[in-house]
């Protein structure tokens, strides 16, 4: 190897080194029984470990204590299948906390085809999730009350009927109506409506349980 090919190489080690250590996402490397032997920074301020605690200890990424053990079956099926495997589980910081995260491992193999790495990146999804329940949240209830709107209502009484029928329950529904509703509107306006809506939400919501639906039709 000459000293351009060696010049070359060293380049090429540098800007891996700088793209470890500047990654956005957190990046753990292990060895063939998941021991880790390198993290980057991102890991560090993702979990809260620290770089020393890390180093040596086994990784998590393999049986997330959350999720079940089919899932953590397929995930190592995958890797020894196909060498690589990635999706979404949940993961515990040093505080406790768990958080939401998208990991993407894969197997690196020596020439033999042995397995001697692992390298995991992974990246905390707690905005995305909170957006996407917000979007939801939006899309399947009632701005106003924040009662569900027609749309969850239908969802969660065909569900009903269906646990319904399948223990030979019965299944109560009730339709409530505002009398005078439209004079309130025209003689007190429209806020004073929208307040008395809100009032009788707040109302009802205190009389169901946890399984009931109270839905606004309306709106």
């Amino acid at each position: 190897m000459d000293v351009t090919e060696n010049l070359a190489r060293e380049r090429q080690l540098k800007l891996a080194a700088k793209v470890f250590d500047n990654a956005s996402e957190g990046i753990l490397i292990t060895d063939a029984d998941a021991q880790i032997i390198a993290v980057n920074p991102a890991f560090c301020k993702i979990t809260g470990v620290a770089p020393e605690s890390a180093l040596g200890r086994v990784s998590r990424m393999f049986k997330s204590s959350l999720d079940s053990n089919e899932f953590n079956r397929d995930m190592l099926m995958s890797l020894e299948v196909n060498g690589h495997w990635q999706g979404e589980l949940t993961d515990r910081r040093a505080s406790g906390e768990h958080y939401p995260a998208w990991l993407s491992i894969s197997a690196v193999r020596e020439e033999c085809g042995a397995i001697s790495n692992y390298v995991g990146v992974f990246s905390d999804i707690t905005g995305r999730k909170e957006a996407e329940e917000r979007l939801y949240f939006l899309a399947n209830h009632d701005p106003l009350t924040r009662l569900p709107n027609r749309s969850l209502l239908h969802q969660n009484l065909s569900h009903a009927l269906a646990r319904a029928k399948l223990g030979a329950q019965q299944l109560a529904v009730l339709f409530i109506d505002l009398d005078r509703f439209k004079t309130i509107n025209d003689t007190l306006g429209h806020d004073a409506g929208d307040r008395l809506l809100q009032e009788v939400s707040a109302r009802l919501k205190c009389c169901a349980r946890s399984s009931d639906t109270i839905a606004r039709l309306g709106g």
